[in-house]
């Protein structure tokens, strides 16, 4: 027990409860930011879906090959001389070396 307080129970739970009276506590004050949260990470979930088809195409934006921005050919070369292009998943996901 917590000295001067005897209804108070000396658990984690307890001393939430506690302190949930004593600030006034209402569901309103756990259930507004949990479902503000999870409609952010749906949000977040939408954009990332969005984004992924782009990569299959992101670095020959033209389909010619060779016409990539130079950023992308010296990513490209980057992967290429450190030997991640045997990766299958780079290998799937930009088109082989």
């Amino acid at each position: 027990m917590i000295p001067g307080n005897p209804t108070v129970q000396p658990t984690a739970w307890g001393i939430v409860r506690h302190y949930w009276k004593i600030s006034g506590g209402r569901p309103l004050h756990v259930i507004l930011p949990v479902a503000l949260i999870l409609v952010s990470n749906a949000f977040e979930g939408a954009s990332l879906a969005l984004i992924l088809p782009l990569t299959d195409g992101g670095y020959e934006p033209s389909g010619i090959p060779g016409a990539a921005p130079p950023a992308h050919r010296a990513a490209i070369s980057l992967i290429e001389e450190s030997g991640l292009w045997r990766s299958p998943y780079l290998r799937r996901t930009f088109g082989g070396f």
